[in-house]
């Protein structure tokens, strides 16, 4: 189901499988046509009409003669996104993965920046568009690669350097990126130490780049959240242990999310980021999908969101 941003009900939407996504109107595509309502059900966005979005059909707009780039999350090696580069090869022009390793985040770990990956960024984006068709890219970022895209997009300086690659990219979509993750964990995390930027940034954005995104990370115009619905936590018991395990794991990972003092119970998302952090203020979409927060459950769900990557 897509939600729109300004205060108010959503609707709740007839699915005809448990395939079909909902969500907001106009649709790029003629085939978007059939709208079911029913009543309403409290949530924290607007309400908007929608539509059934059904992809599986041929693409031969812009949108398909653009070479996409896959951003692996956080901890992920570029390895673990064949099956997702594999279900995006039909609507593009060639789709690439950032070439990282899972190693390559462990100085990230003990808090030094994201400029390595930001500047890869820069140099794949560069190598995918010399010669393209197109002079932008389609951009899928998974998890951490989500707010991540967004310091690129931006015009603020980040570790002393300004990126502002929004000209480079027509289109993005994040599958389960924590955009508005409050980054309460357990255990704390290490504070960034980053140099060459603005004295009147908050504390908060200048130890966290996560933080920095959310104060100054850009494209929402152009952005698409895709947030898995599958898991739902549950308050840990001996009898939720027994019969919803994943449940219980879910509450912890959502806690480290959601404001301080906020109830896990009955929180949906994809089992690591809940549904509620998953979307930016001003996002042109978000789409509710059923999945968990693999990169190849996502990769289940492209027919439901590729609609979005095309625009």
């Amino acid at each position: 189901v897509a939600y729109p941003w300004r205060p108010g009900r959503r609707r709740i939407l007839k699915r005809t499988s448990p395939h079909v996504s909902m969500r907001l109107s106009p649709s790029p595509c003629a085939c978007h046509s059939r709208l079911y309502s029913s009543y309403l059900n409290k949530w924290s966005r607007g309400r908007r009409r929608a539509t059934i979005s059904c992809a599986q059909h041929h693409h031969s707009g812009d949108g398909a003669r653009r070479p996409t780039l896959i951003l692996p999350g956080f901890l992920q090696g570029a390895v673990s996104y064949q099956s997702l580069q594999d279900a995006l090869a039909p609507y593009s022009a060639g789709v690439s993965i950032l070439p990282i390793a899972q190693t390559d985040w462990i100085p990230a770990l003990q808090g030094k920046p994201f400029d390595w990956y930001l500047d890869l960024l820069d140099e794949e984006a560069d190598k995918l568009l010399d010669g393209a068709e197109s002079n932008k890219l389609n951009i899928v970022a998974h998890s951490a690669g989500g707010w991540l895209l967004r310091i690129w997009l931006c015009e603020h300086t980040y570790h002393g350097k300004v990126y502002s690659r929004r000209d480079r990219v027509a289109s993005a979509v994040c599958l389960g990126s924590p955009h508005a993750s409050t980054e309460l964990y357990p255990f704390g995390r290490v504070e960034e130490n980053r140099l060459g930027e603005s004295p009147d940034m908050s504390d908060e954005a200048r130890g966290s780049s996560l933080q920095f995104a959310r104060s100054f990370g850009a494209g929402d115009d152009i952005l698409t959240c895709v947030c898995g619905t599958s898991v739902t936590a549950t308050t840990p018991s001996v009898n939720s242990l027994i019969e919803n395990f994943d449940g219980v794991l879910a509450s912890f990972t959502y806690q480290s999310n959601l404001p301080k003092g906020a109830s896990t119970e009955g929180v949906r998302g994809d089992g690591v980021t809940p549904v509620d952090v998953s979307f930016t203020s001003n996002a042109r979409r978000v789409v509710e999908v059923d999945a968990t927060h693999d990169a190849s459950s996502y990769a289940n769900t492209v027919h439901l969101w590729i609609d979005d990557l095309l625009m």
